[in-house]
C-alpha cells in the first residue's frame, strides 16, 4: 500500500475546508451536503443551478484544496476537469440535486517543508477504501446521528434497561471491529466488539455494524 496515497485519501474522506477555482478564479461552494470522496473521486453535490454545476457541463478545469481536521498543517491540492456526473431528486427534500465530481489528473500532498506528487491509480486505489479519514467521518456520523440506536445496542450488550444508559458513543472504528463507550448508572464504561472477518469495503463495513450495533444505522 502507498501510505503517501492513504494519507491523502483519509483527508479528502474527512474534509473540514476547501477552496475550488475554475479556470483559475475562485468559486464559491456552500451546499451543506459537502464534499465526498467517491473511491478517490472528488464528488459535489450541488444545485443544478449553481456557478459549480453549471461549470460542469462546460467541464472546465478546477483547482481543489482540500484541509482535514485529522492533519492540521496538511493539505491535499487536487486538480482535473470538472464533469457533471447526474441529476436526482434529493432523499431528504424531494430538490433536484446535481452531482458534480473532478476527473483528476494530478494529486499533490502539500506538508510545510515538501510536496509529495502521488499518482492518480495510486489515489484511487480500491484498497484505499476505508481510509483513517472515512472511518473517522464514520464515526462523526454514527455519534451524530444515532446516539438512541447506539443506547439501544449497549443496553443489549449489558443486559440492562434502556432508560440505565444515559449515553453512548463509537470510538476506534476500524476494518475488523469497533470500540464502545457509554455512561450508565454506574459510571463510565467501554467494551470492544470483533467482527467475524475485517471489512473489505464500506459496503461490509455498514453490514458488519447494522449487524453488530443496531440495523438502522446507515
Amino acid at each position: 500500500m502507498d501510505t503517501y496515497a492513504e494519507h491523502a485519501r483519509s483527508i479528502l474522506a474527512c474534509a473540514s475546508e476547501i477552496e475550488i477555482s475554475v479556470d483559475g478564479e475562485p468559486l464559491v461552494y456552500d451546499d451543506p451536503i459537502g464534499l465526498q470522496d467517491w473511491s478517490g473521486i472528488p464528488t459535489f453535490v450541488c444545485r443544478p443551478d449553481s456557478a459549480l454545476a453549471l461549470a460542469s457541463h462546460d467541464e472546465r478545469e478546477a483547482w481543489l484544496t482540500v484541509t482535514s481536521p485529522l492533519s492540521c498543517d496538511e493539505s491535499l491540492l487536487l486538480a482535473g476537469r470538472l464533469r457533471h456526473a447526474t441529476t436526482d431528486l434529493c432523499d431528504c427534500c424531494d430538490a433536484e440535486r446535481a452531482m458534480v465530481v473532478i476527473e483528476l489528473d494530478h494529486v499533490l500532498l502539500m506538508r510545510p517543508r515538501e510536496c509529495t506528487p502521488i499518482t492518480v491509480d495510486s489515489f484511487c486505489d480500491p484498497s484505499l477504501q476505508l481510509n483513517r479519514g472515512y472511518l473517522r467521518r464514520t464515526e462523526l456520523h454514527i455519534n451524530g446521528a444515532h446516539d438512541d440506536h447506539l443506547r439501544v445496542a449497549i443496553a443489549r450488550l449489558i443486559d440492562q434497561p434502556l432508560r440505565t444508559i444515559c449515553g453512548a458513543r463509537v470510538a476506534d472504528l476500524g476494518p475488523t471491529g469497533v470500540g464502545l463507550q457509554w455512561i450508565d448508572e454506574d459510571g463510565a464504561h467501554s467494551a470492544e466488539l470483533r467482527f467475524d472477518r475485517a471489512a473489505r469495503d464500506a459496503d461490509e463495513l455498514g453490514r458488519f455494524l447494522r449487524h453488530a450495533l443496531h440495523p438502522e444505522l446507515c
